[in-house]
């Protein structure tokens, strides 16, 4: 009796026992503290980059801890990285029940539906956060990602010009803007962000050199001038000199610095003497700039070399043509018709030929005509003469 006794009073304390470490345990270990553990848990693993067992113990927390925004955040983290989209952005969505206006979640769900190929989800998601907080300068670099992955290139250079005005140090998103421009053939897009670049960098000669082309391209003329003068100064001999110092010349020419112009093409000449179009050139901008004689010496210098290279004899005939004008505007009318008539012969010697020749014909029958006006002026200020005598 006294042994069941005993074992009844020992049952009995080992269930009182029993009950106080269970009630001691549940106290110690309450709800929020088992997902502070796993959330430390799950973040180490994170950080290890071990994540399918980081995502474990995510799950833990949400499961147990259904307001804990840092768990939703990081296990949609997780999963993007594990690839698992659509359970990334059910994670997000969730998150977004429990805090709707919380913006970091929508950016990760933008961030998501981007990954998952959703790209026009990602892009109005990204925007409505932008609307909402213009701060958040971070989304201009994703959206001009999405939009480049769209095709939408115009977008995604705006965007671009958007990170470089909120980090005006960000060079290298600034070169890789421009030359996705200039490789989409955006040019006017592309001129602006060199002219940017040029801004920050310029001493950089390979940006110089593709400003310098654009404003050639464009016609702006007196802003490629100094662009391809520094260049030239700085790189007088690289291989590609020769076709700077051409540049040079036609803008110089296009901006009326005809006498400039023909200064680069005697250069330019001296360098490439067997190519006789740069005679051709030269002449015309020394007709331009009212230099007959050199203009006339060089189509001599030219045709020594090849007699029958026929541009030179247009470009003679366009020179006493010049000399015509300047005759006829002086009053000195039979001058002014020996002139014409000298260059109705340069162009009859190129009516014939490969070269120039639809300009020759057509040239011939216009100092025709300019020799009948010229006479006709010549008679009428004859005719004027005496009655302007007699009065």
């Amino acid at each position: 009796m006294k042994l069941m006794t005993a074992g009844w009073t020992f049952l009995l304390l080992f269930s009182i026992a029993g009950w106080t470490a269970a009630e001691a345990q549940s106290e110690v270990f309450s709800t929020e503290e088992i997902c502070r553990k796993n959330f430390q848990t799950a973040m180490e693993y994170k950080k290890n980059l071990k994540y399918q067992d980081a995502e474990e113990f995510f799950t833990l927390v949400v499961e147990t801890c259904p307001d804990h925004i840092d768990a939703y955040l990081n296990l949609g983290h997780v999963l993007t990285q594990l690839k698992k989209y659509p359970d990334a952005i059910d994670i997000y969505q969730r998150a977004l029940e429990v805090e709707p206006r919380n913006l970091s979640i929508k950016e990760a769900l933008a961030y998501t539906y981007g990954a998952s190929g959703d790209l026009e989800k990602s892009i109005r998601l990204y925007q409505d956060i932008l609307d909402l907080d213009p701060e958040r300068h971070g989304i201009y670099k994703n959206l001009a990602y999405l939009y480049e992955r769209q095709g939408s290139w115009p977008e995604a250079l705006m965007m671009a010009k958007m990170v470089l005005s909120v980090d005006p140090s960000d060079i290298v998103g600034l070169q890789q803007a421009a030359r996705t421009a200039l490789d989409k053939k955006l040019y006017l897009e592309a001129m602006n962000l060199y002219e940017m670049l040029y801004a920050k960098q310029p001493e950089d000669i390979s940006i110089q050199r593709i400003l310098g082309y654009f404003y050639f391209q464009v016609q702006l003329s007196e802003k490629a001038i100094p662009i391809y003068r520094a260049v030239l100064e700085a790189e007088p001999e690289s291989p590609s000199s020769l076709f700077e110092h051409k540049i040079l010349a036609l803008c110089l020419k296009k901006a009326g610095l005809a006498m400039e112009a023909a200064e680069e093409y005697e250069y330019i000449t001296e360098h490439e003497p067997e190519k006789l179009e740069n005679f051709y050139n030269l002449a015309l901008m020394y007709n331009d700039s009212k230099a007959y004689d050199k203009a006339l010496n060089v189509v001599e210098r030219g045709l020594r070399q090849d007699p029958s290279y026929q541009c030179l004899y247009y470009a003679s005939g366009k020179v006493y043509e010049s000399k015509a004008k300047d005759a006829k505007a002086a009053e000195r009318y039979d001058e002014a018709v020996g002139f014409f008539r000298d260059a109705i012969t340069q162009f009859e010697k190129c009516v014939n030929g490969s070269f120039c020749a639809r300009q020759c014909s057509s040239e011939i029958e216009r100092m025709e005509q300019f020799v009948t006006i010229t006479n006709k002026e010549k008679q009428k200020k004859e005719l004027e003469a005496p009655s302007s005598s007699a009065g």
